[in-house]
């Protein structure tokens, strides 16, 4: 004899809030990356740490950390530059994201973790 059971499938439901903490996530994530980054930019007047702005995009889940000056590339990219600030680095976006890869992962995992519990 076959017992019938029945059961109710909410995966629509579960993919759309999973989808809304991982894009929250990510905000957590980059914002955490702009603030930890700020703190090893090159500083003279402030205006490249301030000119630092996360975005993420919503339907690929991807999320991005920039500075929007003319000299924020070069700057980077610089070899054996020496700065004011001995916490000022070149790299010092690059080298965060690296340093910082263990809290980027944990934002996404805590915010996917609680949309599932």
């Amino acid at each position: 004899m076959t017992e019938k059971f029945r059961m109710n499938w909410y995966g629509k439901s579960v993919k759309g809030k999973v989808k809304e903490a991982a894009v929250q996530g990510l905000r957590d994530a980059a914002e955490h990356v702009l603030e930890q980054a700020n703190r090893t930019a090159p500083i003279d007047e402030g205006t490249l740490r301030r000119s630092g702005t996360t975005s993420v995009d919503e339907e690929d889940l991807v999320a991005a950390v920039s500075y929007d000056t003319p000299y924020a590339g070069y700057l980077h990219e610089g070899q054996n530059m020496l700065f004011q600030d001995p916490n000022a680095r070149t790299k010092w976006l690059e080298l965060t994201i690296q340093e910082r890869q263990e809290a980027i992962n944990n934002y996404l995992a805590e915010a996917i973790r609680g949309a599932i519990r």
